[in-house]
C-alpha cells in the first residue's frame, strides 16, 4: 500500500462503535476516534437470559446505531467495549461477571468479531472509565491517575505512566476490596471489613437502616419521605448530615474516614498524582470532598503524598464508554502500527 492510499484508507474509517455492557443497562454509541459521542442507544440488558441472548442483542444494537447514524460499515474502524466483571486482559476472556448470569470464561472479543466482522477491543468497565477520565476528564494532563467510583459498590482503575495498570491477569484496581477492618462488616466478596462494605452507597444505606432499627433518633426517614421514599439511601444520609443530624453525621464521618485511609494507602503504594472520584456518592459535593481530603492527608505518608490531588470525575456515567472508544481507536489505529486492512 502506498503512503497516499494509506492516508486515504485511514480517513475512510473515522468512527468507533462503543458498547457499555452493564447488568441492568446496555449503552451503544457511535463515536469519533477522538472520543466524541455522536449517537446513543440505551436499553435494558436481558442479563438473566444468559450470554447468547445478550450477545445477540449487542449485535443487533450495533447494526441499529450504524443505520441510525447513516454511516457505512466500511467507515467503522473498530468496536470498543467495556463490561463489569473479571476480564482476563491477556487471554481476552470474561472469566466471570457477577451481574450477568452464566458469563463464565466467555471469549467475548472473539465471539463478537466473528459475528459482526469488525475488530473488537474489550476492557473492564472501571479500567475503561479510568482511561476515559485520564484522557478527557478529571485526570487530563496527568500521567499517574487513580480513578475510584463510589456508588452501589466501590471500584477503581489505575493509570501508571499513561497506561492502564492491569496486574498479572487484568484484575488490578479493586480498591473496594481493600480490607481495612479485620472485624468489620461482611462484604459480598466473602471478606470482612472491605472498603466497599463500609464506604459504598449500599454500605451507608445499610448502616442507616441498622441505626434506625436500633431505635436511634434521626431525621433520615423524614428526608427520605420528602423524596417520596420509605427507604433511606446514601443521598438521604448525606442530606440529613448537612441538616445537622447526629446519627447521619456519624455514618458519613465513618465512611469518609475509611475511604480517606484507603486512598492514602493506594497513594503510598503507587505514588499517584491524582485521584479522580466518580459515582453517586461523590455527587454530594463539598460535603463529601472536603472531609475526604482532610481524612486523606491525616493518613498520608509524608512527601510521597503531599502533592496529591483529589478531584471529582468529569465524564459521569459515560466515562467507561468514552475510555473504551479511545482504547479501541488506539489499539486499531490505521497506519500507526495497528490494523491496516
Amino acid at each position: 500500500m502506498t503512503q497516499g492510499s494509506s492516508k486515504a484508507h485511514k480517513k475512510s474509517k473515522p468512527y468507533i462503535i462503543g458498547v457499555d455492557l452493564g447488568g441492568t443497562k446496555t449503552l451503544t454509541v457511535v463515536a469519533t476516534t477522538q472520543g466524541e459521542i455522536l449517537l446513543r442507544k440505551k436499553e435494558e440488558t436481558p442479563a438473566s437470559q444468559g450470554p447468547e441472548v445478550v450477545l445477540a442483542q449487542i449485535q443487533e444494537d450495533i447494526r441499529q446505531v450504524i443505520q441510525l447514524q447513516g454511516i457505512h460499515f466500511e467507515e467503522i474502524q473498530a468496536v470498543g467495549m467495556c463490561a463489569a466483571g473479571f476480564y482476563n486482559h491477556r487471554e481476552k476472556v470474561m472469566v466471570k461477571s457477577p451481574n450477568l448470569a452464566g458469563w463464565t470464561h466467555i471469549p467475548l472479543p472473539g465471539i463478537l468479531e466473528e459475528r459482526i466482522g469488525l475488530p473488537v477491543f474489550v476492557e473492564n468497565d472501571a479500567n475503561a472509565a479510568a482511561y476515559g477520565e485520564f484522557r478527557l476528564g478529571g485526570g487530563r494532563g496527568k500521567s499517574h491517575v487513580v480513578y475510584i467510583t463510589v456508588s452501589t459498590g466501590i471500584g477503581g482503575g489505575i493509570i501508571a505512566d499513561g497506561e492502564i495498570f492491569h496486574g498479572s491477569q487484568g484484575y488490578a484496581g479493586e480498591i473496594g476490596h481493600f480490607s481495612l477492618d479485620l472485624n468489620g462488616p461482611q462484604c459480598k466478596c466473602g471478606n470482612r471489613g472491605c472498603l466497599e462494605a463500609i464506604s459504598s452507597g449500599t454500605a451507608i444505606a445499610r448502616q442507616a437502616a441498622e441505626m434506625l432499627a436500633a431505635g436511634r433518633s434521626s431525621r433520615m426517614p423524614e428526608v427520605a419521605a420528602m423524596d417520596g421514599r420509605r427507604d433511606v439511601t446514601a443521598r438521604h444520609v448525606f442530606t440529613a448530615a448537612e441538616l445537622g443530624d447526629e446519627a447521619a453525621a456519624e455514618i458519613v464521618d465513618r465512611a469518609i474516614k475509611y475511604l480517606g485511609a484507603g486512598l492514602a494507602g493506594m497513594a503510598t503504594l503507587l505514588n499517584t498524582e491524582i485521584f479522580v472520584i466518580g459515582g453517586g456518592v461523590s455527587m454530594s459535593g463539598n460535603s463529601f470532598f472536603q472531609p475526604l481530603q482532610k481524612a486523606f492527608f491525616s493518613r498520608a505518608a509524608g512527601p510521597i503524598t503531599e502533592n496529591v490531588e483529589i478531584v471529582p470525575a468529569v465524564l459521569g456515567d459515560e466515562a467507561g464508554i468514552v475510555g473504551a472508544v479511545l482504547l479501541a481507536a488506539e489499539e486499531y489505529a490505521l497506519g500507526e502500527g495497528g490494523l491496516t486492512e
